[in-house]
């Protein structure tokens, strides 16, 4: 059985927060990570939960349709400072957008903003890229970072993405499965 996340004292050292984008604040973004990590997702009992159609039947799709969402590491600057954030392109307009930058992700700058209360994150790619915080931050530091957001198994060293969801497999179900009855 594969060690959960849940009361694993390591699981601090792997969280970041999800980067927010305020109704008419422009935020720069230096993205960190080497590629775009993409799921299928459903928002399901109040929460974004990763997609279980590996399985055949998935709680979430049968609530409600699945949309792709994209996740890299980015430093987020705005007037109240910079951290570092995991930062999410959702829908598939977004992820396309993401798509298309340049490989690697490492250094690009990109422009985000929201202009009005439940309207999606405009994504905007700068003409340069960017001199400090383009140092790379690790693929397999993103799906230990996702693996806290999802409440889902970490990583095995040395495994891919697809690895990581196969593993993940049978905790995804019962998250969606929790969900859908709550709704």
């Amino acid at each position: 059985m594969t060690e959960l996340l849940n009361g694993s004292p390591q699981i601090a050292a792997y969280r970041l927060p999800v980067a927010k984008f305020g109704v008419g604040t422009v935020v720069e973004v230096c993205l960190r990570t080497p590629a775009l990590v993409c799921f299928a997702t459903h928002w399901l009992g109040g929460r974004t939960l990763l997609c279980a159609d590996d399985a055949g039947i998935c709680p979430g799709c049968e609530a409600n349709q699945a949309r792709m969402t994209g996740y890299t590491i980015g430093c987020v600057r705005n007037r109240a400072g910079q951290r570092t954030a995991l930062v999410e392109f959702a829908g598939s307009g977004a992820v396309d957008f993401a798509m298309g930058l340049p490989d690697p992700l490492v250094g690009t700058l990109i422009e985000c903003i929201r202009r009005a209360s439940r309207h999606r994150v405009e994504y905007r790619r700068l003409g340069r890229q960017a001199e400090m915080f383009n140092d790379e931050v690790p693929g397999f530091r993103l799906l230990q970072a996702l693996s806290v957001l999802f409440d889902i198994p970490l990583p095995r060293a040395g495994g891919s993405p697809a690895d990581w969801m196969v593993a993940s497999l049978e905790r995804r179900l019962v998250l969606l499965q929790a969900a859908a009855r709550r709704e």
